[in-house]
Order: structure tokens, then C-alpha cells, then sequence
């Protein structure tokens, strides 16, 4: 547009000379009756050169060539992942190893030695009822014990009288026989009163509640002097390095999953929590929404993650394809320029990779969608180095550089 411009001014300014110059030969400047008017006349050209000058100057410098723009970029190297669809689903965090504790026996509480989110150990004392009836018990039936078992050594003593006389025939066979039926009952009543003796023993130990693994209260339903009958539920325990997930699987997905099949899972709440399971149950009922119940255990669980913590689970099926897939964030995607046919190949997108300080721009096909990333199908090689910011200012051939972050440095204060 400088060119015009400059054109028309030079075009201008000869006329402007050459209208001057015919006046002047033509004796018309008597029309400028003073030389004030001579004077005013000569400086509105000398303006008018001055403008035009510096016109043609500002053109010059507009004039001149633009250097072509090197933009940076944010880049990474793709490498190839696991090949197959995958599918995340949130599922909740439960222990594998939970008990509810009770009292064998009934009695009223003495003492409860625990309270919620306490750690306990396998054989602590949890809780302890009133045992002076239970040992009152005990002593009855140790009692019971040693009158049956000198019964039983008078019955025997009978006996062995008995027979003596038989042998010698001052007593009927009938008198021996008597003796040895008392001696049996003698017996009999010996092992009944040994059975009361151990179940006195054991209604005794009852009445300490003790834990049966190592684990965490979870709950806590008695107190001090409460009346409980036995079997009802007092404290509840759970193994905290016991995970697993609990999840509900469409009906459509749910003949892929097989036992023994690993999961990743990852814990939104926790970061730099991800961990392997093991798929250690599927059902075989439906529940709510025709899902299916799954549980997957957890491998070496870490101190952070407590039961009833949300989880997402990402189940990957068809493995067998040996395609190579290779995951990009979504941010490397360039909306602006859609594939050809995009209509028709919905699964196919535009992205750049880096070759020779440029960016080249290339067809891919995305497989499929995991989370905030795209799994790329076709288009991508190992080791390919693929702009992952930027990509919506970018045009393909263009000039670009990796960018580095910079950092701030201390003041130094030289003395």
C-alpha cells in the first residue's frame, strides 16, 4: 500500500513545481499582491514537501520485510502403552477383614477399654463384664467335680469288694453286678460334671471381649453398667491393611472381567496414590441398575487410604490386540482444523509434532478417551515428540521452540 502512497505524493508534488513555475513564467504572481503573500505561499509548499518526505520515509520502514515469529511450545515424547479399551468406574474403598464382636454370655458391662478409631492387636481386651456370678459358677461346679470323683472312688472300692466275694461265692452274681452298675453311674456322673466344670471355665473367659485380629474400631455400641444379652452386637473391628474396592459392572461389560484380573486404581481425594488390585470376586446377582457387584482387592495399601474413600478403577478388556496405542493430553488436539470428512470420521483428529524446529501437522486416530487423555490409535510413532500446548496458534511448517521454564534467582547485595 507504501507504493500507492509514495505514487501519489510524487505525482502531487511535480504538479505542485510545475504549476509554480508556469505562474512565474506566465507573470501571474502579480495575483499575490504583497510579499507577505509571496512569503506565506512559499512556506505552504515547504510544508507540503516536508509532509510528503516524511510519508515517503514511514512507507520505507513499513516497507521493510517482517521476520517470521518463533513461538514457543510445550512438547512430549510418546511411547506406547497397553493396548485394549478401557473403562473407569468409581467405585467405594471397604475392608476385606471385619468382625462383629459380642458377649457369649449375658451380664452387665464393667468396663469398655476402647472407643471409636482405636488400633488394637490380635488378644486386647476390648471390654469385660461382671464375672462374680461366673466364678461363683466355676467354684459350684469344681464342687460338683470332686464329690463325683469321690463317689466314683467309693463305687470303684465297691466293686472290687464285690468281686472278691463272688470269687470266694459269699455273694451272688447279681450283688456284682449292682456294684458295677454303680460304678458306671459313678463314672458317667464324673465326665458330666467335668463337661459343667470346662463350660463354667469357658463362661468365664466370656466375659472378656477380646479383638481377633489386628484392626480398628469402627463402631462401639456399649457402655458401662449396660445390661446385654448374650449375642447381641457391642464392637465392631476391622483390618485397615485388609482392603479392597467395591464397584458395580454394567451387564454389558460384566462377561469380560475374569478372577484374578488386574485393575488399576487411582484415589482422586490423595495425590500419588495409585495402586494395583486383583478382581477377587464377581457376582452373580444383579443389584441396582442391573449392575453387578465387584470387588477388587488392594496390594500393600498405604496408611492414607481409609475405608468408605472414593475410587476410581480403570478395567481394561480386548488386550489381545497387538496394535501399538500411545496417549496424548487432550490440550495437543487442534480444534481449528478439522480432519477431511470429519462428519464422517467423527474418531480422527488434527495434532503436531516437532521435525526440524517445525511444526508439522498430522492425521491421527483416536481409539479411544481415558479420562483427560486420548488413546491414538494410527498416525503416531515411538519417540515421536508431539506439542502439547500451543497447538491452537500454531499453522503447519511453522517455526517453533521448546519451551523452558526460567526460574528467579536471589538478589545478590554486593559490599
Amino acid at each position: 500500500m507504501c507504493k500507492h502512497i509514495k505514487s501519489a505524493i510524487l505525482a502531487l508534488t511535480n504538479l505542485v513545481f510545475e504549476l509554480v513555475i508556469f505562474a512565474l513564467l506566465e507573470k501571474r504572481v502579480r495575483v499575490l499582491k504583497s510579499e507577505s503573500a509571496i512569503l506565506m505561499f512559499t512556506m505552504k509548499v515547504c510544508f507540503f514537501i516536508l509532509i510528503s518526505a516524511i510519508a515517503l520515509t514511514a512507507c520505507k520502514k513499513e516497507d521493510a520485510p517482517d521476520q517470521e515469529r518463533i513461538r514457543s511450545v510445550k512438547i512430549m515424547r510418546v511411547t506406547s502403552v497397553e493396548a485394549g479399551t478401557t473403562r473407569t468406574l468409581a467405585g467405594v474403598v471397604k475392608s476385606s477383614e471385619k468382625s462383629t464382636l459380642s458377649f457369649r454370655v449375658g451380664g452387665r458391662i464393667s468396663e469398655v477399654l476402647v472407643n471409636n478409631g482405636d488400633l488394637v492387636t490380635k488378644g486386647q481386651v476390648l471390654a469385660r463384664l461382671e464375672d462374680t456370678e461366673y466364678r461363683l459358677q466355676v467354684h459350684s461346679a469344681q464342687a460338683n467335680l470332686d464329690g463325683a470323683l469321690s463317689k466314683l472312688s467309693e463305687m470303684a472300692a465297691t466293686l472290687q469288694r464285690q468281686q472278691k466275694l463272688k470269687e470266694n461265692d459269699f455273694v451272688a452274681q447279681a450283688a456284682v453286678e449292682h456294684a458295677l452298675a454303680a460304678h458306671q453311674a459313678a463314672l458317667s456322673g464324673v465326665k458330666v460334671a467335668e463337661t459343667a466344670l470346662k463350660n463354667a471355665q469357658q463362661d468365664l473367659e466370656s466375659t472378656q471381649m477380646t479383638a481377633p485380629f489386628n484392626g480398628t474400631i469402627t463402631a462401639r455400641q456399649i457402655e458401662p453398667f449396660m445390661e446385654i444379652q448374650a449375642g447381641l452386637s457391642a464392637l465392631e473391628v476391622q483390618n485397615e491393611q485388609a482392603l479392597e474396592v467395591e464397584v458395580l459392572m454394567p451387564e454389558t461389560l460384566i462377561h469380560a472381567l475374569q478372577l484374578g484380573q488386574a485393575v488399576a486404581v487411582d484415589f482422586p481425594t490423595l495425590e500419588s496414590a495409585q495402586l494395583m488390585g486383583t478382581i477377587t470376586e464377581i457376582g452373580a446377582k444383579a443389584e441396582r441398575g442391573n449392575a453387578y457387584l465387584v470387588r477388587v482387592k488392594l496390594a500393600n495399601p498405604s496408611e492414607d487410604i481409609l475405608t468408605g474413600m472414593t475410587a476410581q478403577l480403570a478395567f481394561t478388556f480386548n488386550k489381545d490386540s497387538t496394535d501399538s496405542r500411545f496417549l496424548i493430553p487432550l490440550s495437543a488436539l487442534d480444534m481449528r482444523l478439522p480432519p477431511k470428512a470429519s462428519a464422517m470420521h467423527p474418531d480422527k483428529g488434527i495434532l503436531y509434532k516437532i521435525q526440524e524446529g517445525r511444526a508439522h501437522a498430522v492425521e491421527v486416530q483416536i481409539h479411544a478417551v481415558r479420562g483427560n487423555q486420548l488413546e491414538i490409535s494410527k498416525g503416531l510413532q515411538e519417540g515421536d515428540r508431539v506439542i502439547t500446548a500451543g497447538a491452537p496458534y500454531l499453522s503447519d511448517g511453522q517455526a517453533v521452540k521448546i519451551w523452558q521454564p526460567t526460574y528467579n534467582t536471589a538478589a545478590t547485595i554486593k559490599q
